[in-house]
């Protein structure tokens, strides 16, 4: 193998390295992000009718609140 050859594998390997490197952070990145969204989320089985029934008055009341206003 001529040294020309050699400094060609090297660079194979080392971008290939850097491409693996990039891809596995890109996946924890979009792991971290699905974690956060699944974090917020609610999902409706676990809305109780009383959770449900907080929701409408609060949003029964605002509309009191701007109809009010008019």
């Amino acid at each position: 193998m001529t040294e020309y050859e050699a400094y060609q594998e090297h660079i194979y390997y080392t971008h290939d390295t850097y491409c693996q490197i990039v891809i596995r952070h890109a996946s924890f990145d979009a792991a971290h992000m699905l974690a956060a969204m699944w974090k917020r989320e609610i999902s409706l089985e676990d809305l109780t009718q009383t959770k449900i029934g907080e929701q409408s008055d609060q949003i029964r009341s605002t509309i009191s609140a701007i109809s009010s206003l008019i």
